[in-house]
């Protein structure tokens, strides 16, 4: 088997892709979001299969190709993950925003992400300790 890191440069760039697509399907707008929570529209079905799809080819590809790579199950932290899952849910459902999109919303100017990006903050402080 091959070890190889992946260099910094490609999470940039594959973020900066993400991050257009997702600013082009108005993802930093807190409507979208909260329809998108919903389940009234049909984009979040099409990111969750295009993601899916371009992630099991490029995983197969990668492990085809040799790459050593590890699979298998992780350990489960109840309590980390109801509370995590609380605070998650819960700031969505005030602000409107999740992590990824506040920035996007700071970029685009709307004021009210000044009120939701220390609750994100406080809230992945939390998560990590």
């Amino acid at each position: 088997m091959i070890k190889a890191d992946a260099p910094l440069w490609i999470g940039i760039v594959i973020g900066a892709i993400i991050g257009g697509f997702a600013e082009l399907w108005g993802i930093a707008n807190p409507e979208t979001l909260i329809r998108l929570a919903r389940w009234k529209d049909p984009l979040f079905i099409g990111c969750i299969a295009i993601g899916s799809a371009i992630g099991a080819v490029v995983l197969y590809g990668l492990y085809a190709s040799g790459v050593d790579m590890h699979f298998g199950p992780k350990p489960v932290y109840i309590i980390g993950i109801v509370l995590g899952g609380l605070f998650f849910g819960v700031g969505m459902a005030i602000s409107g925003y999740v992590p990824g999109s506040e920035w996007m919303a700071l970029g685009e100017g709307r004021r009210d992400v000044l009120y939701a990006i220390p609750g994100g903050i406080l809230g992945a402080a939390a998560w990590t300790l």
